[in-house]
């Protein structure tokens, strides 16, 4: 049987893309009968994924942080990791910039393990320009590893697209496969026929990134005559939440924005549910996980071109636009002036889409195979 480590700088209670990744990729890996375990400085507290992939049969190597820092640093998994490794055929590393993913790189090159490098939109240039001089002097480790990596994961074409852009990695382009996050497929619910008010949802990080910024400024050019309403929904990561709530305070924007709490588990999926339509306004996602869980509840979705969602408009599942105010507007103004069972059928061909390409089984196959091949498309 073969045997598969995660690593992961940790396994929060409120989820983390990159931990939940980790936990669902290694709960169908369990259930393709591969032996697994997930290493991570982790309390007793797991996230939801977390605590599902331990009751399906996964091991949680839990190691004390050290600390709070950004590096996710634990003198525990430092003493002991290496023998963990040494127990496992293949080490799977998630994310980049932390201590866990180089001690577990480090560790399968000391033990001579293969090694699986996953990103997870680590290289994605908006991001890198806005590391400290420390992180970019730190990021060095992550290429020694990456270079060095028998796979390099990528989720989707464009992060396949950052990796070869980093430097010295367009030699190893062979080692670069897309394999894209599996996505659960929640029962759909009834929705009314028609309404006047259409619900624009965002869910994610409040971050810059993601542009949300630009979303507010799109909607206060929107003037439909159907009403906005536009919820925000998730977890301050960038500190940006009293500026967003300021200037969705100024009168152009009145009564348009809601600002929620981050939601998981079912509240989450009735967020999905009751929206008319979701938005990424990001400025650079490599995947962006709530487009494709978005499209599973049977819900369109607004993507900016610095997103790999540019199929929407072909397949008829939603709207890709400029990353600006102006494109933004546009997208969200036909999309107001869509009627309700028009929006329906939209997310009912955007979940056929998430069927067809977005399994967890299919990854867990590709991702637990002595020699991963690329899915066909």
């Amino acid at each position: 049987m073969s045997r598969i480590l995660h690593v992961v700088a940790g396994l929060p209670p409120e989820g983390d893309p990159v931990a939940e990744f980790a936990s669902k990729l290694a709960k169908a890996q369990k259930e393709c009968g591969v032996d697994v375990v997930i290493a991570a400085p982790a309390g007793e507290n797991l996230s939801v994924s977390a605590f599902e992939a331990e009751e399906a049969g996964v091991r949680i190597g839990r190691f004390a942080p050290s600390g709070s820092g950004s590096l996710c640093y634990s003198g525990e998994m430092l003493r002991n990791l290496r023998k963990v490794v040494n127990g496992a055929d293949t080490v799977h590393v998630h994310g980049m910039r932390t201590f866990p993913v180089w001690w577990g790189g480090i560790c399968a090159r000391l033990e001579h393990k293969r090694l699986i490098f996953s990103p997870h939109g680590g290289l994605e240039p908006g991001r890198l320009k806005t590391l400290s001089p420390q992180l970019k002097t730190l990021g060095q480790i992550d290429r020694f590893l990456m270079k060095r990596a028998e796979i390099i994961h990528a989720t989707s074409e464009l992060e396949r697209e950052w990796i070869l852009a980093s430097p010295g990695m367009a030699a190893r382009a062979d080692r670069v496969i897309v394999v894209p996050p599996g996505v659960e497929l929640p029962r759909l619910m009834p929705k009314p026929k028609d309404h006047d008010i259409r619900t624009l949802l965002y869910y994610g990080p409040l971050t810059r990134g993601n542009g949300l910024d630009l979303l507010l400024e799109a909607a206060a050019k929107c003037d439909a005559h159907r009403h906005l309403r536009i919820i925000i929904c998730g977890p301050d990561d960038g500190g940006i939440l009293n500026e967003l709530r300021e200037r969705a305070a100024q009168p152009d924007l009145a009564g348009k924005i809601e600002f929620q709490e981050p939601a998981y588990g079912m509240a989450k999926w009735r967020l999905f549910r009751e929206a008319d339509c979701f938005i990424l306004p990001s400025r650079g996602d490599n995947f962006g996980s709530s487009v494709a869980e978005a499209l599973a509840c049977g819900v369109p979705a607004i993507c900016t071109k610095d997103t790999p969602w540019q199929m929407l408009p072909e397949l008829h599942c939603g709207w890709c636009c400029d990353t600006s105010a102006d494109g933004l507007a546009i997208a969200i103004r036909d999309m107001l002036y869509h009627y309700v069972p028009e929006l329906i059928e939209m997310g009912a061909n955007g979940r056929k889409l998430v069927e067809s390409k977005f399994s967890w089984h299919a990854a867990a196959m590709q991702l637990g195979l002595d020699k991963p091949q690329t899915p066909q498309t």
